[in-house]
Formats: structure tokens, sequence, C-alpha cells
């Protein structure tokens, strides 16, 4: 009888020993919680472009549901250890590019950042800010926002073709699961918004 009762307080022990061993190995909600946001999180992107003396550099951070961009601003004549910086909230999708150039052609720099959604659309998006005597104003991108386009599936490209910003993307069928041929459409630069030419 007591070697019965010595043996069930082995096993006992040794349960306990297991439970506990599995409790130090299994992350607690927290830990879990904690890992999945960390895995979430987007890694830190920085882009860097110049047009004459102005110096640009966009960092982007955030994670799945929140990103911003940061844009310092540099004129290379002037003290280059200050920075202008300028910061865009609620940005869709992930930095992919940036350019600047001067599409209206009035001497004064403008910023363009390309931005990419990921999953299988991979939607573009373009946000965009133009510099006169060091001041940043936005420039209007609402005819770039509509998505509701015939053959549209996102996969977007941007690029700076002076005097336009072109954007590019495969076009296709209902019912079909190949492009079809690829619209390309051009932007101008007019009274501070990009508009479809």
């Amino acid at each position: 009888m007591l070697a019965l009762l010595a043996c069930a307080a082995c096993n006992a022990g040794s349960n306990n020993k297991q439970q506990a061993d599995s409790g130090i190995n299994a992350p607690s909600p927290s830990e879990q919680i904690a890992a999945a946001r960390n895995a979430a999180r987007e890694e830190a992107i920085t882009k860097s472009a110049t047009y004459g003396e102005h110096k640009f550099t966009v960092f982007s951070k955030g994670d799945g549901t929140i990103r911003s961009l940061t844009v310092a601003a540099v004129n290379l004549k002037g003290d280059t250890s200050k920075a202008d910086s300028i910061r865009i909230p609620d940005v869709k999708g992930f930095l992919k590019d940036v350019a600047v150039a001067d599409l209206d052609k009035d001497g004064n720099p403008e910023l363009y950042c390309f931005t990419q959604s990921k999953g299988t659309e991979r939607e573009g998006s373009v946000y965009a800010l133009s510099f006169r005597n060091e001041k940043a104003t936005t420039i209007k991108t609402d005819s770039l926002d509509k998505i509701d386009l015939e053959g549209y599936k996102g996969q977007d490209s941007f690029y700076i073709e002076p005097p336009y910003l072109v954007r590019t993307y495969p076009l296709y069928k209902e019912g079909v699961i190949n492009a079809d041929g690829k619209q390309v459409t051009r932007y101008t630069l007019k009274n501070g918004a990009l508009v479809q030419k």
C-alpha cells in the first residue's frame, strides 16, 4: 500500500513538472498579441530624392492598419543640419518609391510618394506635396483614387515622365484570369491638383 502511494506521488510530481514545463514554453495571451503585432508591423522604409538644391527624405512606418509618411525637406544651399518635417497620416499601402519633379513648371519642386497595398491586387496610391519657399502644400490626388475603373484589378505602377505623372496597370476582362492588355493614363498638375489628361 505504501509502495502504491509512493508511486502515485511520483506520478503526480512528474505530471506537475510537465505542466510547469509546458507553462514555461507556452506564451501568455499578452505575449501572443505582442508577437502578432510585431509580425504585422511594417519595417521602416526610407527613400530619398533630390531636385536642384532640394533634398527630400521620406520615412514610412506603421503596421497593417496604421501607416504614416514623414517627409524631411532640406535646402542643400542652407543649413543642411536643419530639416523641415511634414507628416502624412493615414497612408494606404507601403511606400514603394518617391520622385521629385516640377510638372507645372512654376520653378518649385513637387514630391510624389508612391505606395502599394499588399495582397493580390496591390492597389497603388499617390501622396504628393508641392514646395514653395520651403513651405509644403498638399496636392490633390482625387482623380487617381478612383478604383471602380473597367478592367481594373490593381497592380498599379507610377512614374514621372515630364510634364506628366504616368499610371499603368494591367486590364482584365470579366471572368478572365490573365490580363488582356495594359492601361496607360497620364496626369498633369493644374491648380494644385493632379488631373487626367
